[in-house]
C-alpha cells in the first residue's frame, strides 16, 4: 500500500519567488504555513505540501492525492494533470513547472 499526491512541483527557489510575487514574507522554515493559509483566505482549494522528490527538496502544490492499495513506494500508477489540476495552476498563477506523483511524501 502506498499514499499517493499528485501537483505541480516548485523548487525552494520557485516557491520563495512566488511568495515575493504575492507579497508574502516567510520565514524560511514556514514556507507551507504561510502559503497554505493565504490559499485558505483565498478559497483556493489545495496546498504546499514540503516533501522530497526524487531525494530533492521541493514544495508540491496538491491537486490530487489516493491510497493505492496494491501499489509500493517504487511502483505505482502516475496521476495525470486534468482539468482541475489546470484550473488551481491558474487560480494561483504559476507557470513553467512539472506536473509530478509523489509516493509517501511523508516519508
Amino acid at each position: 500500500m502506498v499514499y499517493l499526491v499528485g501537483g505541480y512541483k516548485l523548487t525552494p527557489d520557485q516557491a520563495r519567488n512566488w511568495c515575493n510575487r504575492e507579497n508574502l514574507q516567510p520565514p524560511e522554515s514556514n514556507i507551507s504555513l504561510f502559503v497554505n493559509r493565504w490559499l485558505r483566505e483565498k478559497n483556493i482549494t489545495t496546498r504546499l505540501l514540503a516533501c522530497d522528490y526524487r531525494e530533492e527538496p521541493i514544495f508540491l502544490v496538491v491537486t490530487t492525492r489516493r491510497v493505492d492499495p496494491t501499489g509500493k513506494p517504487t511502483h505505482f500508477e502516475l496521476f495525470k494533470e486534468d482539468d482541475r489540476a489546470r484550473f488551481i495552476k491558474e487560480q494561483i498563477g504559476i507557470d513553467d513547472v512539472e506536473f509530478v506523483t509523489v509516493p509517501n511524501p511523508y516519508g
